[in-house]
């Protein structure tokens, strides 16, 4: 349990930063072309300090979306094959979404929509 109480913390700030970083990485990516965006940390993190009210309604709309998924497969068998189902398009769509509101150029000053 004390290994527990010491990762969960570390874990649970890592992932607070990573799915924004992974998330603005691949709606860069997907814009330029360039799969060595997903690689430029200096250059997502200018753009979620940029974004970071957008970035922040992104992942709360990921967790809530998370949190019904989890408790649909809390229902035997039929929950299973939903949640599972579900996580991909609704992951996607989510990331669209935030992707699209970042606009084509994440770091100009009017980008914000």
């Amino acid at each position: 349990y004390v290994v527990m109480c010491c990762v969960t913390p570390f874990t649970l700030v890592y992932t607070l930063i990573a799915w924004p970083l992974l998330a603005t990485g691949v709606a860069r990516s997907i814009e330029t072309g360039d799969l060595g965006q997903v690689y430029s940390i200096h250059t997502l993190w200018a753009i979620l300090r940029r974004h970071h009210l957008l970035a922040g309604q992104w992942l709360l709309a990921v967790i809530a979306v998370d949190l019904a998924l989890l408790v649909m497969v809390l229902i035997t068998c039929i929950g299973w094959v939903a949640g599972l189902s579900l996580i991909v398009p609704l992951h996607g769509h989510l990331l669209g979404q935030y992707a699209r509101r970042l606009g084509a150029n994440p770091l100009s000053v009017n980008s914000h929509r």
